[in-house]
C-alpha cells in the first residue's frame, strides 16, 4: 500500500496556527509564531550552530542533510536550523516548512512527510483568505504580498484550486476576519456589536 499525503490535515494545520495569533500580519511574521511555540521550537542559523561547535560553516554544511534546512529534535524541543545564506524569501518557506514538519509530527522525511510540508508552508506563509480578499492572481503579487520567491509563487497559483477545496469552512471564516481586522484595526466582533464569547 502506498500512502498519500493528507493535504485535508496540512492544510488545515496551517490555518490552526495562523488563528493561535489573534492577530495576523501580512507577510506573515514567521518570529511571532515561533515565539508563541517557543517552549517547543527553537530557530537557529548554521552559522549560529557552527560556532557552538567551533567550526566554520562551510565545513558545518558539509554535515547537514539539507542546503536549506532541517530540524533536529532534543528531547521536547525542535531546533530549526536554516542556511541564512540562501536569502529572506526561500529562507521564509523553509522555516515554515520544517514548522509543518513539527505541526504535522512528521517521524520521517520521506516524500510524503514533504509533500504536506510543503501544502502546509504554501497555506501558512499565503492564506487562501487573503488570496481571495485582495484578488492575487500573478506571481508578482503574490512575491509582494507574502515575501516568497518566485518559484513558491508559481507553486501556489499551480495548488490553488487545491488549497481552496481543504481548507474548512470554520477556519477560512477566522482567518477571514483576522485579516479585516489586520487591514481596519476593527474587529468584525465589535463593527457589527457581537461578541464570540456569547
Amino acid at each position: 500500500m502506498i500512502n498519500a499525503p493528507d493535504y485535508h490535515v496540512a492544510t488545515n494545520a496551517a490555518y490552526e496556527l495562523l488563528i493561535e495569533q489573534d492577530m495576523l500580519e501580512l507577510p506573515v511574521n514567521l518570529s511571532k509564531l515561533i515565539y508563541l511555540r517557543r517552549h517547543s521550537i527553537h530557530l537557529m542559523t548554521y552559522s549560529q550552530m557552527a560556532a557552538r561547535f567551533s567550526m566554520t560553516v562551510s565545513d558545518y554544511k558539509d554535515l547537514v542533510p539539507s542546503e536549506l534546512g532541517f530540524t533536529m529534535k532534543m528531547g521536547n524541543r525542535n531546533y530549526i536550523l536554516y542556511n541564512e545564506e540562501k536569502g529572506y524569501c526561500t529562507n521564509r518557506f523553509t522555516i515554515a516548512h520544517e514548522i509543518g514538519h513539527i505541526m504535522l509530527g512528521h517521524k520521517t522525511d520521506d516524500s510524503v512527510a514533504e509533500r504536506e510540508a510543503n501544502c502546509f508552508a504554501r497555506n501558512l506563509l499565503c492564506p487562501v483568505p487573503v488570496i481571495n480578499g485582495f484578488n492575487i492572481t500573478d506571481i508578482n503579487d503574490y512575491m509582494g504580498w507574502f515575501h516568497i520567491s518566485d518559484l513558491m509563487a508559481e507553486n501556489c497559483i499551480k495548488n490553488i484550486s487545491s488549497d481552496r477545496y481543504y481548507i474548512k469552512d470554520r477556519l477560512y471564516s477566522i482567518v477571514d476576519s483576522l485579516i479585516y481586522t489586520y487591514m481596519t484595526g476593527e474587529s468584525l466582533a465589535s463593527a457589527y456589536g457581537y461578541s464570540y464569547y456569547n
